[in-house]
């Protein structure tokens, strides 16, 4: 596939005192594949090394520094503000992903259904293991659901929500 066929993706992390969950998250993020990816770090004010751990680790990261703090919902709104791509990824700083085509289907979803205006998931982790709760959530009488191909240990089935 060509580069310019990629999918392009502004994913939004909303990060405080967080540096080893967000650690794990960038670098399930670096091992996806079929998209360009915009990754945005919104810092709400942490003080654990956040900041020189992505400045080291992830250069490619664009971090805005929040004076104060804001919350997760505001920090969302000013990385949408940030944000190169008309499809925006929310992503807490403790989720990873455990394929390598994770965020793409989540936009080849989207991108197929042009009357979603929106798609997510819920997984809750429980115990040592992923498991997805596997039910569909309508809104305004749309619901749709995405099967992930199985893979050991990865996620096999997520609800998705769309608007």
């Amino acid at each position: 596939m060509a580069q310019d066929n990629f999918l392009k993706v502004s994913i939004i992390i909303p990060c405080w005192n967080r540096r080893d969950d967000l650690r794990r998250c960038l670098n399930s993020l670096q091992l996806q594949q079929r998209m360009t990816l915009d990754i945005i770090v919104v810092d709400d004010g942490s003080d654990d090394g956040t900041d020189a751990m992505l400045a080291l680790e992830f250069s490619g990261v664009r971090r805005i520094a929040v004076t104060g703090r804001v919350g997760p919902s505001r920090a969302r709104n000013i990385g949408i503000v940030a944000a190169k791509s008309e499809l925006l990824l929310f992503l807490d700083s403790d989720i990873r992903f455990l394929t390598s085509d994770s965020v793409a289907l989540l936009g080849d979803f989207l991108l197929s259904h042009p009357e979603a205006g929106c798609v997510g998931g819920e997984v809750p982790a429980t115990g040592d293991r992923q498991q997805a709760l596997g039910r569909d959530v309508g809104f305004f009488g749309h619901s749709f659901s995405l099967s992930l191909p199985r893979s050991p240990g990865a996620i096999s089935e997520c609800a998705y929500l769309a608007t």
